[in-house]
Parts: structure tokens; C-alpha cells; sequence
């Protein structure tokens, strides 16, 4: 008779639960290492979003602050020259005429990319030069001709026009401005 059962020796024991904890404690670091991992991936997605939500908010905000320095020139801009084609040309009004020419002069090229969208280009909006008249946008007709008896003089009747398409262009940079406002809240 052939005996099937004997005892485990000790040290044989010994070994097989050293094993047994050995992969019990390594299945479990992994797994600890990777819901580590995981969370660890999660709270990146999170910080990401964060971040950029407060990088966007911050654009927002610049961008409102540009805005509001042309709301302000513009308007004294259209001031101007609505008070100059209604009671004349005086030197006052070719003053302030050259003090908002010069700031848009300097600040228009980082302006424009918001207004361009929301312009409605026209043939009319022209400017005299030395070599004959210059197409330019509608704004660029407002504040680039030389002084403002130059730009009265070769407007053609197109003034309230082009007066009535800038200030849409505005609004609608408003708008939209005022819809990102809106959506970072």
C-alpha cells in the first residue's frame, strides 16, 4: 500500500505561505499603485481644466480691458467727427481729431483682429494718398486720413455709413465679448 498523505514538511510549509503572502502583498501594491495612478491622472485632467478655465478667464478679461480703451476713443473718435461735420472744422476739433488718430495709429493692429470678424466691408471705404486712393477697412477710413478736413473732404456723402457700419462692428465684438463673459462665469 502506497501512502499519498504525508505531512508537509515544515520548512516546504514555511516556503509555500512565504509565496502565498509574497503575491497577496504584490497584487496588492499593484493595484495600489495603479488606482494611484489613475487618481493621479484624474486630479492632472482637473488641475488642467482649472488651469486653462483661469487662463481662458484671464484672456477674457484682457480682452475686456482692450475693449473698454476702444469703446472709450471710439466713441470720442465719432464724437469728434460728427461735431466737425455738423458746426464746422475749428482747431480744437483737429486737436482731439490728431490726439484719437494718434492712439489708434498705435494701438489699432492688436484692436483689429477682434473687430475685423464683425465688419461689413464697402467700396467707399477709401483714404486719399500720394499715389491715389487706398481701399482700407472701415475704422481705417475713420482715423487714418491726415487730419479731419482731409477725411470730410473726400468722404462723398459715405460718412453716416461708414459711422453706422463701425459702430456695428463694435457691437458685435461687444456681444461677443459680453457671450464669453457669460460662458467663463
Amino acid at each position: 500500500m502506497i501512502r499519498t498523505a504525508y505531512p508537509t514538511p515544515p520548512v516546504r510549509q514555511l516556503r509555500l505561505q512565504l509565496e502565498l503572502v509574497t503575491r497577496r502583498t504584490r497584487r496588492a501594491l499593484f493595484d495600489r499603485c495603479r488606482a494611484l495612478r489613475l487618481s493621479t491622472a484624474e486630479e492632472m485632467v482637473e488641475r488642467d481644466s482649472y488651469a486653462g478655465y483661469l487662463r481662458r478667464r484671464e484672456t477674457i478679461q484682457q480682452t475686456r480691458s482692450i475693449y473698454d480703451m476702444f469703446e472709450k476713443r471710439f466713441d470720442g473718435l465719432v464724437g469728434v467727427v460728427c461735431y466737425a461735420a455738423q458746426e464746422g472744422l475749428t482747431p480744437e476739433a483737429e486737436d482731439d481729431f490728431s490726439e484719437h488718430r494718434a492712439w489708434f495709429l498705435e494701438h489699432y493692429k492688436t484692436i483689429r483682429p477682434y473687430l475685423a470678424p464683425h465688419e461689413t466691408p464697402d467700396e467707399s471705404d477709401v483714404i486719399p494718398t500720394h499715389w491715389g486712393m487706398r481701399n482700407c477697412d472701415t475704422f481705417e477710413a475713420l482715423f487714418l486720413p491726415p487730419s479731419i478736413h482731409t477725411m470730410l473732404e473726400w468722404d462723398n456723402g459715405c460718412l453716416i455709413d461708414r459711422l453706422t457700419r463701425a459702430q456695428n462692428a463694435a457691437m458685435g465684438w461687444y456681444e461677443q465679448l459680453r457671450c464669453e463673459e457669460k460662458d467663463c462665469l
